[in-house]
C-alpha cells in the first residue's frame, strides 16, 4: 500500500513539474509577400516571460516542406522564411529543446 502511495505521488509531481516547465506557443499571424518569397511567422508564447527556439516549416498545401527556419524567441518573434517564390502554403511550429 505504500509503494502504490508513493508511486501516485512521484507520477502527480513529475505531471506538475512538466506542466509548470511547459513553454506553449501560438502562431498569431503568418502572411505571404505577393511575390511568395517571404513567409512571415509570427509566434508568441502564453507566458510572455518565456524564451526559447522555435522551428516553422513551411508546406505546400498539397504536400511537402519547402523551406525552415528556426530562430531564438523571447516572448513574441517573428520568424522570416525566404522561398523560390512559391504561395499557397501553410505553416507548422515546434518548440525546439
Amino acid at each position: 500500500m505504500k509503494l502504490i502511495k508513493f508511486s501516485l505521488i512521484t507520477f502527480f509531481l513529475l505531471i506538475f513539474t512538466f506542466n509548470v516547465n511547459a513553454k506553449s506557443f501560438e502562431i498569431t499571424d503568418y502572411t505571404v509577400s505577393i511575390t511568395g518569397i517571404f513567409h512571415d511567422v509570427t509566434v508568441a508564447f502564453d507566458d510572455l516571460n518565456h524564451i526559447g527556439t522555435i522551428r516553422c516549416v513551411i508546406h505546400k498545401k498539397n504536400g511537402g516542406p519547402i523551406g525552415m527556419q528556426s530562430k531564438f524567441i523571447r516572448g513574441v518573434g517573428t520568424i522570416v522564411i525566404r522561398t523560390a517564390g512559391i504561395t499557397g502554403t501553410n505553416v507548422k511550429c515546434n518548440f525546439v529543446k
